[in-house]
Order: C-alpha cells, then sequence, then structure tokens
C-alpha cells in the first residue's frame, strides 16, 4: 500500500486544472496579481485580466486609464469602453473621452498624411462631428473618395461619437456652473432681505 500525501493530491487536482480555468477562478476572486502571472506563464491574453478589473472600478481618474486602458491591447475594446462607460462623475467622462479622442487621433493623421485630403478637410470633420452640423461639400466629397479600411471607417465613427459627447458634456458643465452661481446669487439676496430678529435684553432688576 503507497500513501499519498494529502498535500501532493492536491497539487495533482491543481496541475490537471486547465490554465483558463485557473485563470477565470483568480478574476472572480479579484486576485490580479495571481491572475496576470497566470495569463503570463500559460502565454494568455492578458487583456482578459486588465478588462475584468477595469468592470469592477467605482471610480474613473488619470491613473486608472494609464495603469488598466494603457495595457490594453484592443484598443478597439478601449474605445467602446471610453463611449459606453456608465460614470455620473463629470471628470471621469471627461478624461475617458479625451483619451478615447487621443487614440484616435493616430488613424486621423494618417488618413489626412496619407490621402492628402489637406487641414481644411480635417478640420471641418472635426467641426462637423463636435457641433453635428453636416460638413462642408468639398469635405465630404474628399472623404467618400478616400478607400477607407475597415478599421479607420470603425475609427472614425468613434472619433465622431467622442467629440460630439466631448461637446455635451462641455455645454452640460457651463449649464449646471451657471444654474450654481445664480442659485447662489439669489440665497445671497434673500439673506439680505430677510428680516433680522430684534435684539433681546434682561429686564432690569
Amino acid at each position: 500500500l503507497i500513501l499519498v500525501p494529502k498535500r501532493t493530491l492536491s497539487l495533482h487536482r491543481i496541475l490537471r486544472v486547465p490554465p483558463e480555468e485557473l485563470l477565470y477562478r483568480k478574476l472572480e476572486a479579484r486576485d490580479y496579481s495571481s491572475a496576470l502571472a497566470i495569463a503570463t506563464t500559460y502565454e494568455l491574453n492578458t487583456d482578459t485580466v486588465y478588462q475584468h478589473q477595469w468592470r469592477q472600478l467605482s471610480q474613473v481618474n488619470t491613473e486608472t486609464v494609464s495603469v488598466l486602458l494603457d495595457k490594453i491591447t484592443d484598443k478597439q475594446w478601449v474605445l467602446a469602453n471610453c463611449i459606453d462607460s456608465v460614470t455620473d462623475d463629470q471628470e471621469g467622462i471627461r478624461i475617458l473621452l479625451e483619451y478615447g479622442l487621443r487614440l484616435t487621433e493616430s488613424v486621423m493623421e494618417d488618413i489626412v498624411s496619407r490621402c492628402e485630403l489637406g487641414t481644411e478637410v480635417k478640420l471641418d470633420w472635426i467641426r462637423a462631428a463636435s457641433s453635428g452640423e453636416p460638413m462642408g461639400s468639398k469635405a465630404k466629397g474628399a472623404l467618400l473618395a478616400v478607400q477607407l479600411t475597415e478599421k479607420e471607417v470603425l475609427w472614425c465613427k468613434y472619433r465622431w461619437y467622442i467629440l460630439k459627447y466631448l461637446n455635451r458634456l462641455s455645454t452640460f458643465v457651463e449649464l449646471t456652473s451657471a444654474e450654481k452661481e445664480s442659485r447662489v446669487r439669489e440665497e445671497a439676496k434673500a439673506s439680505r432681505l430677510k428680516p433680522r430678529k430684534p435684539s433681546t435684553h434682561d429686564p432690569l432688576d
């Protein structure tokens, strides 16, 4: 009779678990350092780790964007999340949209230079995207004549929406700021007009 230590049996069971299953378990436990080590050791896609960690975030800031989104190789996924991420934090929304805008800048620059569209086409495209107004006929005709790749078409659409959302965010911030300032002025005015209570004195003995 050969006795196998319990510890050895446990290790044997672990070794029989596929790496993908081990990775999934670590992600579910939110043990991201171990998950990243498994993905690196077994040459799995590390995007899975960073994407899972990103979905669990409760707050978006410059540091989380740099630590997580910068390391994700699937930039199309990143752009989609820059637009679709749900947060009530205005600063977080701005950080995400501006990050997505920087990602698409290289594609836009490549289109402009490769197709010799000229700066005026780019500027008109940006103006139209941010304002929601139609493009000029010259710029629109130049873009339609360009043979864009599937990726370039998709990234142009992302850029269009990002610019539009940035414009909406700017308008929203201006309106809420003006409303807040107006409310503060009204409260100050009401405080000045409020009648003062007469001072009371102790009765003389």
